[in-house]
């Protein structure tokens, strides 16, 4: 327990600090996220949005940063209920002065569990300074609090040494402890990104 804690600590604070300076030097864009262009973060949204139907339904953000998929959401007219979580004042700020038809808070679940359900949870970039304790305990809290699954992204371990990156059969085995009806993953769209859809 007193290893976990630890952990999920480690990927807080070093996701805080490099976020903060990386807002710092960029100020509100995609650079600030630490994408490398905003291309590849649209396209990692469509991606997401194959989880299912989104209209009217309540959804939840982890790791919403200046709320560019809320942004992805309502330019395509996809009316939901849209809530962002993230631990980054500065993203929380921008993206409420941006965004004011969405809801945005300074949340790490795994810290400060919410006790609010969601029918969709999605994160993008979430796990890219992460750790495997953080990226697993995660996956369950996200599970925890929704109606209808998770889905995710994150780096495959041939492309990116200087991130938190996971093999796709080691998710699968991962998954396969969990009470899931299914899991889909697609890795076609990126050489660099898997995405997951755990459906409860």
């Amino acid at each position: 327990m007193l290893f976990r804690r630890l952990a999920i600590r480690t990927a807080h604070d070093r996701q805080r600090l490099i976020y903060k300076d990386l807002h710092r030097r960029f100020s509100a864009n995609h650079k600030a996220l630490h994408w490398s262009n905003p291309d590849n973060q649209i396209l990692r949204f469509m991606v997401l949005e194959e989880m299912g139907n989104l209209k009217g339904r309540k959804v939840l953000d982890i790791g919403s940063g200046l709320g560019d998929f809320y942004n992805y959401l309502h330019a395509k007219n996809i009316k939901c209920r849209y809530t962002g979580y993230d631990i980054v004042d500065e993203f929380i700020l921008e993206a409420k002065k941006r965004y004011r038809n969405a809801h945005f808070e300074n949340r790490n679940i795994l810290m400060n569990r919410s006790h609010e359900r969601f029918d969709y949870v999605f994160s993008s970039g979430l796990f890219a300074f992460g750790n495997t304790t953080f990226f697993q305990e995660m996956i369950k809290e996200a599970l925890s609090i929704s109606r209808f699954g998770y889905a995710f992204n994150v780096y495959k371990p041939e492309y990116d040494d200087d991130f938190f990156s996971v093999d796709v059969e080691d998710v699968l085995r991962f998954c396969k402890t969990l009470d899931l009806g299914k899991v889909v993953y697609k890795d076609n769209y990126l050489k660099n990104d898997t995405t997951f859809f755990l459906y409860k």
